[in-house]
């Protein structure tokens, strides 16, 4: 049973999809880290403002590349459609 759904993970049709998504996902930390590092060591922001500032860039960034690359398949394309689901990410 778990080899199965492990197997599927792997091998399976949302193989892809899923290692896109993780692959976005680490990405995101990456760059969430030098954001916060830029802004409270380098800039000098309040731990809270330069956290809460890399936070929200970043949801954007995991939204953008998600829609681009991870779920291209079923992405949002209007304008109204991608702020709209730009709105419910964040």
């Amino acid at each position: 049973m778990v080899r199965s759904l492990l197997r599927g993970l792997v091998y399976g049709p949302l193989a892809v999809r899923l290692r896109r998504f993780v692959t976005v996902g680490i990405l995101a930390a990456a760059v969430q880290m030098a954001l916060l590092w830029l802004f409270v060591d380098v800039a000098g922001l309040n731990y809270l403002i330069g956290a809460t500032i890399a936070i929200e860039l970043t949801i954007l960034l995991s939204y953008v590349l998600n829609n681009a690359w991870t779920f291209r398949a079923s992405r949002n394309t209007g304008l109204w459609e991608y702020v709209a689901g730009l709105f419910k990410t964040t």
